[in-house]
């Protein structure tokens, strides 16, 4: 498995020249949250626990026909120099298992598609697929991790962790693949070129570092529908709901995408084409879609004016 993000490298180089671009992920500032946000933005009944009380805020939500349903969270990655977690980014990665867990007990999510992964078939064959059904039915869920136990997961360097990879094997859920491999290697290889030139601000490399992010950003979420529904007709997974984890700087994006109701992309530099535009496939197949962040990035002022989210988070 491939976990790592492309994004997240030139985020780090960028941070270096004061913020450049909106694709930059920022270490945050740990602060808890009030649960009323995520209570007043879901409409759930008070009665009921709002999404994923007290870890995460929900700062978009759109009701879906069915049971078709995706929750997408942001996040914040280990620093691409040392691998390591410092000590906010490790706040974020757990209050993203916790909500994970959250949302594999409560609204009964089985699927995990993570930014960064690639793998060519299922990661659950057939004669696992009915006993995880039963006891998935049955709410069989193994006892969760405390504290400690998940901080030292998460703070092991001898392999890779994150909480996609935690929620993976601590609840056995499957991991599908929504990255386009042409764009994310086109991502990787502008980065390359940017970083090899001796001026490494080059405005002609930036925005085309910008448009094949905005473009791999745009085809994620385009891929979401089929790669659920690769999961779901052979019975690896027992409903159409999925769980989205990536990086906080394509939220902006996203939400952008979700709020026009359509995917319309910047030319890329001499392409003197009109923007492409194209009907966004979540919405076609009347999914219902959440948008959640941590609390620990929604509530950092800095990080959330840097990837252009700063006033979705109510007071």
């Amino acid at each position: 498995m491939d976990f790592r993000i492309c994004g997240v490298r030139v985020a780090s180089f960028l941070l270096a020249f004061g913020f450049l671009l909106s694709i930059a992920v920022v270490s945050p500032v740990c602060s808890s949250g009030a649960e009323e946000v995520a209570l007043e933005r879901t409409g759930i009944a008070p009665a009921e626990k709002p999404v994923a009380p007290p870890y995460g805020t929900v700062i978009f939500s759109r009701a879906g026909q069915g049971q078709k349903q995706i929750y997408i969270i942001g996040q914040d990655h280990r620093s691409p120099v040392s691998g390591e977690n410092d000590g906010e980014t490790l706040q974020v990665q757990m209050e993203i298992f916790r909500i994970g867990e959250w949302l594999i007990r409560q609204r009964k999510i089985d699927l995990l598609l993570p930014e960064g992964y690639f793998c060519e078939n299922s990661q659950h064959d057939q004669s696992q697929t009915s006993q995880r059904a039963l006891e998935f039915a049955a709410e069989q869920f193994p006892d969760s991790p405390d504290d400690a136990t998940l901080r030292g997961e998460l703070t092991d360097r001898r392999t890779f962790t994150n909480a996609a990879k935690l929620l993976h094997t601590q609840y056995d859920i499957p991991l599908a693949q929504v990255e386009d491999r042409e764009l994310y290697c086109a991502v990787s290889d502008s980065f390359r070129r940017l970083t090899a030139k001796a001026d490494p601000l080059d405005a002609a490399l930036v925005t085309r570092l910008c448009c094949f992010q905005e473009r791999r950003t745009a085809a994620i979420l385009q891929n979401i529908p089929a790669a659920i529904e690769r999961e779901y007709a052979p019975g690896i997974i027992q409903g159409r709901k999925g769980l989205f984890i990536i990086g906080m700087g394509h939220i902006a994006e996203i939400l952008r995408f979700l709020r026009q109701q359509r995917i319309e992309l910047t030319p890329l530099p001499n392409d003197h084409d009109q923007p492409a535009t194209s009907e966004l496939s979540l919405l076609k197949e009347n999914y219902g879609i959440t948008v959640i962040l941590p609390h620990t990035l929604a509530k950092n002022e800095k990080a959330m004016r840097i990837t252009k989210l700063a006033g979705e988070v109510p007071d």
